[in-house]
């Protein structure tokens, strides 16, 4: 049986006859050059495949978090300064103050800088457990008021299923469980950013 090198973009293969006049290769021979390119090419399909993928998932996930933000923003619990100022007999620049000290937190959206809205629950709660609770969340200028709405308000089974802002509001509740849960999840993300 005879065989025969046959060359083409750089690849050189060991060819033999077979039956019926066809060919079959038997080796390939490729240059490192050439296979290094090779495997770069589809790499970087693969990456840009998954790129393209996650991006099509944040995309959503961001579109689902505005449109949360858009309904959490207008429930009337939500107030905005002047109607909080009414609500807690506080004036507005009082309010505001405390907010950016951190004893009170309000929602925006996105890119705005005005709008805020004030979660009315915090106007009634004891204020010193309130300030204890935020103590652990830093600073007010600094703190994502939307990571801490999510905290405050989501029932937690290691606190039998009541939110933060139930242990809050309620001064029989012992606070410590939440001040430790405050504590473990805001002072993980220091310096995930």
């Amino acid at each position: 049986m005879t065989t025969s090198s046959l060359r083409f973009s750089g690849v050189r293969a060991k060819t033999r006859p077979s039956l019926k006049g066809r060919c079959s290769v038997s080796a390939v021979l490729i240059p490192r050059s050439l296979l290094e390119e090779m495997v770069k090419s589809e790499v970087a399909k693969a990456i840009a495949q998954i790129a393209a993928t996650q991006s099509t998932a944040l995309s959503a996930a961001r579109t689902r978090g505005a449109s949360y933000a858009r309904a959490e923003i207008a429930k009337p619990d939500n107030l905005t300064l002047a109607a909080a100022a009414k609500y807690s007999g506080r004036s507005d620049r009082m309010i505001n103050e405390e907010r950016k000290r951190g004893l009170y937190y309000a929602l925006v959206l996105e890119g705005n800088s005005r709008g805020f809205r004030y979660p009315s629950w915090q106007f009634d709660a004891n204020r010193s457990r309130l300030a204890a609770v935020f103590h652990a969340f830093g600073n007010g200028d600094t703190m994502n008021s939307w990571v801490i709405h999510a905290f405050l308000t989501t029932p937690n089974v290691h606190l039998d299923g009541h939110s933060p802002r139930e242990v809050i509001l309620d001064p029989r509740l012992d606070l410590e469980p939440v001040l430790a849960l405050a504590r473990a999840r805001f002072d993980s993300d220091q310096g995930a950013g």
